[in-house]
């Protein structure tokens, strides 16, 4: 049986092959959306990346095959929107968890997102990590 997953890397995998110059930033960029897509969760705090509540933040509320619910902070009512069109609202200073590569498992700090990258740090283990991240948006606070 054929699943949309099935053809994709692992965020593992791109972080190898990021380098090679057969990945350009196009496709790069898909193959973290399309991870992405897969990993919205409930209750998740997300950002609106496109349509027209694109930079909204909120917590997700429902998951559907095609669209999330998502209830806005700022505007206290839920909106459905493209399971694609959002991405994971990280917080300058939130607590994170890497869950693949050399420093799997390791807890660290976000201190910042550039495009792609997410740079985290853990002072107690002189740790400085950049990563890709399958959620590359940062939600003002």
């Amino acid at each position: 049986m054929f699943r949309p997953a099935d053809d994709l890397p692992t965020f593992e995998e791109l972080e190898m092959f990021k380098e090679c110059s057969l990945m350009d930033d196009k496709l790069l960029a898909e193959m973290v959306s399309r991870l992405s897509r897969l990993q919205v969760i409930l209750g998740m705090r997300v950002i609106v990346v496109e349509g027209d509540f694109r930079g909204l933040v909120g917590r997700v509320m429902e998951v559907g095959d095609n669209k999330v619910a998502v209830d806005v902070e700022s505007q206290d009512h839920v909106e459905r929107v493209n399971i694609s069109f959002v991405r994971m609202a990280f917080r300058l200073g939130d607590q994170v968890r890497i869950k693949q590569g050399p420093h799997r498992g390791c807890t660290a700090w976000i201190v910042d997102v550039q495009y792609l990258m997410v740079s985290v740090i853990n002072v107690e283990q002189a740790l400085e990590v950049h990563i890709i991240s399958s959620n590359p948006c940062i939600a003002n606070k």
